[in-house]
């Protein structure tokens, strides 16, 4: 909303978009070959992916009956949907912040909590990113030792020595991947 208020609400916003490109304003722009019936698949393709995730598919599998299954679903789609309606604000609101043809479109959340809010504000944007960046690293190490100890070497998932042995060695590596990725030159 402090960003909202930075561009002029959602008219400024509308304002801002138009004066960049008309199409950025349209609902459904004019070539479009099949309509909007491709941005429906697609938003249905991507809670697919999101159900095939290891970190989510081992917390699903986690509850305990077909109810709290439901109850889970619930709560995803609670949350699910104001979380895309406010990302899509935020996108469309740095599209108006930052027009340098260089800026980097990843970096529009904590760019725009920089450019926007007092210092507290910001930290708590850049906390959530790396909660979030944390939680989805921690699920990821948790399954490759899941699939490690239960899959490939299934003697081992009794044994917690060796299971936390995996463990860090899964973590480790994951690390290395990571600090190597930040040396490589080039794009992404």
């Amino acid at each position: 909303w402090i960003a909202l208020g930075e561009v002029g609400g959602f008219s400024g916003m509308d304002m801002g978009l138009e004066a960049q490109n008309t199409a950025l304003t349209n609902w459904l722009p004019p070539d479009l070959m099949f309509g909007i019936s491709l941005w429906v698949f697609a938003f249905f393709l991507g809670g697919l992916g999101v159900a095939g995730q290891p970190q989510v598919v081992s917390r699903v599998m986690t509850l305990g009956s077909d109810r709290d299954r439901k109850q889970a679903m619930i709560w995803f789609f609670v949350w699910q949907t104001p979380f895309i309606v406010l990302m899509l604000i935020i996108g469309l609101v740095s599209r108006v912040l930052f027009t340098a043809s260089d800026f980097d479109a990843e970096l529009g959340l904590p760019e725009m909590a920089m450019t926007t809010m007092p210092a507290i504000g910001v930290g708590m944007i850049l906390a959530s990113i790396f909660a979030a960046t944390m939680s989805t690293a921690d699920s990821q190490v948790l399954a490759c030792t899941a699939a490690i100890t239960d899959d490939i070497k299934p003697e081992w998932n009794q044994d917690h020595k060796t299971t936390k042995q995996v463990t860090l060695v899964v973590a480790a590596f994951a690390t290395r991947i990571s600090i190597d990725g930040h040396y490589i030159h080039g794009k992404y």
